[in-house]
């Protein structure tokens, strides 16, 4: 087999993975959801945790763009929910969740 130089930028997580938890690869958190509004139409809520800001979005049909959306009290606690389910799993690291219910206070 020929020695084959490593590509400088292309970097291999394989044997990192045991010493490097995998929540701590990922920079920015996602959490999506569907939900129906009052004229019963659904659309999409997404929200997006990235250096210590929430940002919220919809989006409604398929070829649509995304929009900002307003979160609501139970967007919040949908939100914890869908977090605090992750933490048991190691999707999310407590130190994470902390930081989502820190936005949530200072949203309030």
């Amino acid at each position: 087999m020929k020695n084959i130089a490593p590509v400088p930028f292309v970097v291999s997580f394989r044997w990192r993975t045991k010493a490097i938890p995998r929540y701590r690869l990922r920079m920015s958190m996602e959490f999506g959801w569907w939900e129906k509004d009052e004229a019963g139409r659904k659309y999409q809520i997404l929200a997006d945790i990235h250096g210590g800001n929430a940002t919220w979005t919809r989006k409604q049909g398929h070829h649509q763009p995304w929009e900002p959306h307003p979160p609501s009290e139970t967007d919040w606690e949908r939100l914890l929910d869908e977090a605090r389910r992750r933490v048991p799993r190691r999707l999310l690291s407590p130190k994470q969740f902390e930081v989502i219910e820190r936005i949530r206070e200072a949203a309030r």
